[in-house]
């Protein structure tokens, strides 16, 4: 796979649904994502050097969990928003089992 030009925003979004027959099941698997990403064996043009700035979290069951976010800061610091109320949480969070979405902005 090659990417020909590297967006400056690169969104990942995570598969955490899964179909069975009549039933729809939530993925709760840990992922592990790296606060800096390096694409660029992938690019045939641009930077893939990848920081992450900002994860969006499903929490709970489908029929009644609820988003939340946490967003870096230009001073490497993360803060944690769920509904009306935000958090500093100093450092990035360790949410892996209920992430589905990584926001990447490129450094180089």
């Amino acid at each position: 796979m090659t990417i020909k030009n590297t967006p400056e925003i690169l969104i990942i979004g995570l598969e955490r649904l899964t179909s069975s027959f009549a039933f729809t099941i939530k993925d709760d698997t840990p992922v592990d994502f790296p606060e800096i990403l390096n694409v660029t064996s992938f690019a045939s043009g641009g930077s893939g050097i990848y920081e992450l700035k900002s994860m969006v979290f499903h929490e709970g069951e489908i029929e009644d969990g609820i988003f939340s976010a946490s967003v870096k800061q230009d001073n490497s610091h993360w803060f944690y928003y769920i509904d009306e109320k935000v958090f500093d949480i100093g450092e990035k969070p360790k949410h892996g089992d209920d992430v589905i979405l990584l926001f990447y902005v490129r450094t180089h």
